[in-house]
């Protein structure tokens, strides 16, 4: 109870630059909690995806479609990209409703030939 009336007292002997100061870092702070939760959604969407890519569909129990296909496998480079594009554009749309996606590329592995590792650019909204 003490400490209540000692932080009672600071404000009411408080001078106007004291007020402006505390005012400022109010108005200052709701910048930042949107900042921080901007930064939050990103991260959830983009830790979503992850999950999704990682997935091959068909192989989360009661979740049947979740994931990429992986029809692609074992097809020619060609086709198997166009494949899999398809595939992660489906995927992310079904799943990640706040993600828009925005191109889909490919990095190669020397050390690893023919594999396809898919870099997707997305847009990022807080929709739904």
């Amino acid at each position: 109870m003490g400490g209540d009336h000692v932080g009672m007292l600071a404000i009411i002997n408080a001078s106007e630059a004291d007020y402006q100061s505390l005012t400022q870092s109010i108005n200052n702070s709701a910048g930042a909690a949107k900042r921080m939760a901007d930064i939050k959604l990103v991260s959830a969407v983009l830790q979503n995806i992850a999950l999704i890519l990682a997935t091959p569909k068909g192989s989360a129990p009661f979740y049947r479609d979740f994931g990429v296909t992986n029809e692609f496998l074992d097809k020619p480079l060609p086709v198997a990209k166009a494949m899999m594009i398809s595939g992660v554009r489906e995927a992310i749309e079904d799943w990640e409703p706040r993600a828009k996606v925005i191109n889909i590329s490919f990095e190669g592995d020397a050390l690893e030939p023919g594999k396809l590792v898919p870099v997707v650019e997305v847009e990022i909204s807080a929709g739904e």
